[in-house]
């Protein structure tokens, strides 16, 4: 096989696979967050208080997530 045909093939497997679809439906809702903390840490006046703030709301809403067994409407 080529090095293109491999790698179609292996995207192939992961989309069909049902788990390849639950990862990327839990990747899709958890990195929301992060993202969001991300952009946040970004901005030149973040203080160091910011960053206290900006990380523990993040651990809290991750902790939140797993507390209520909530990864995603469509995460199996």
């Amino acid at each position: 096989l080529t090095a293109a045909a491999a790698n179609t093939q292996l995207l192939t497997s992961f989309f069909t696979n049902p788990d390849g679809l639950c990862a990327l439906n839990f990747l899709e809702n958890v990195l929301v967050n992060i993202q969001q903390a991300e952009l946040n840490l970004q901005r030149t006046w973040t203080t160091a208080v910011d960053l206290y703030r900006i990380i523990t709301n993040l651990m809290k809403k991750l902790e939140q997530r797993l507390n209520d067994k909530y990864f995603g409407s469509k995460t199996c």
